[in-house]
Parts: structure tokens; sequence; C-alpha cells
């Protein structure tokens, strides 16, 4: 899935994965990617796949408070797994497993690249790659989900945020086939985020508030 400055907005995927992956120690602190000429002059993310981005011009980071609300998602056997610092959704935090530091040089060939892996439970791990191209106004996202037994899963995977777009935090929610959006104003031009998916197969929701249902 491809994030364009994405906002309190939530995609849902279906998905089914099967096979077997260790857990090993993580480390606390968040991989960066930094770009000071922009658009995105960072982005974030925690190994517990919660995500903050900042954009050049904006006084605020896009997602409500500095640790960021927003993350991804997982959905396995009725229990809900999540960033442990996202609070406006009821679940199970996830363990952090480990992430990379920062590599690549930010070109289309070799973009920056931050892989964070996180338990969920003792049901799966959840991989996640975060690439970034310098001079793009957006990254993107893959997932991975991968079982802790041969058994087969299914469930959900999605991503979810409380927006700060333009540097605030009230706007206005679109969604445009799949594609949900939270702007500034309601003005065709107005500065927003969206959250793109790459993928089929997926819904969306958009909400008023601090809230995601």
């Amino acid at each position: 899935m491809s994030f364009r400055r994405w906002c309190g907005i939530g995609v849902v995927f279906s998905l089914i994965a099967f096979g077997l992956i260790a857990a090993i120690p993580g480390t606390a602190l968040a991989a960066v990617i930094t770009n000071p000429a922009g658009p995105l002059t960072s982005v974030s993310i925690g190994t517990g796949l919660n995500c903050q981005v900042n954009v050049l011009g904006d006084t605020k980071g896009e997602w409500f408070s500095s640790a960021g609300m927003c993350g991804t998602f997982l959905s396995l056997g009725g229990t809900t797994y999540k960033p442990s610092s996202v609070t406006y959704v009821t679940g199970t935090s996830y363990t952090p497993v480990s992430q990379t530091p920062v590599t690549g040089s930010g070109t289309a060939a070799d973009p920056y690249q931050i892989v964070t892996t996180v338990q969920a439970g003792s049901t799966a791990t959840l991989t996640q790659t975060d690439r970034y191209v310098a001079g793009n106004d957006y990254y993107t996202t893959d997932m991975t989900v991968t079982s802790t037994d041969p058994s087969l899963l299914s469930g959900n995977v999605w991503t979810a945020g409380d927006c700060v777009a333009g540097s605030s935090d009230s706007g206005y929610g679109l969604v445009t086939g799949t594609a949900p959006a939270c702007a500034v104003t309601q003005a065709a031009n107005s500065r927003g985020t969206a959250l793109i998916p790459r993928t089929s197969g997926n819904s969306s929701s958009t909400v008023t508030g601090n809230v995601l249902s």
C-alpha cells in the first residue's frame, strides 16, 4: 500500500498467511528517515509499528502526538493487535521483535528503507517494510503476516491514524474509491493527506473527531 500523507482513516485488507518465524529481541527506539529538503522531511517508524511523518513547512507532524497516533493493526482469531502508543484502539499491544537501521541512499533504485518485525501474541508475526524516495510526497509500506504454527490463518490487517493535516487537528474527511483522506478545507486544492491502497480487496472508513471505529 502507498501512503500519501495520510490522515484519520483506516483501510482494511483481508489476509491469509502461514509459515513459521522465530522471535528475537528488538530495540526500543524508532528508526527515522530524514530528508531536510522534503517534501517529507522525516518518516519515523516505531518498533511497535506506530508512525509519525513530518512535512516541509508544517509546524506539527501529520499524526497527533509526538509518538504518532497512527500505525498498523492486525485482527486474528477475534483479537486485535496494535501499537502500544495508539490509545484510541482497544487491543493487545505488539511485542517488538526487531528493527533495522535506515538503509539506502534515497534514490528510486535505492530508496531509504526500514524493516520492522513485531510479534502478535503467540499467533503470528508481522514484518513491515517502509520505503521512501527523496523528492516524493509519499512513502510506501509493504506487510507480511506469518503464522507461528503450521495452521492457516485468516483475518484483517489495516492502517489507521488521527491526522493533523496542515498542522491542524480539525478538517474534513472524504473517500475516493477505497482511498480515504482528510483535508484542511473542502476546496478542491486543499492541503490534505490520503491513504492509497496498493492491493485489491480492501475497504475503508473515515471518522470525525479523534476516535476511529
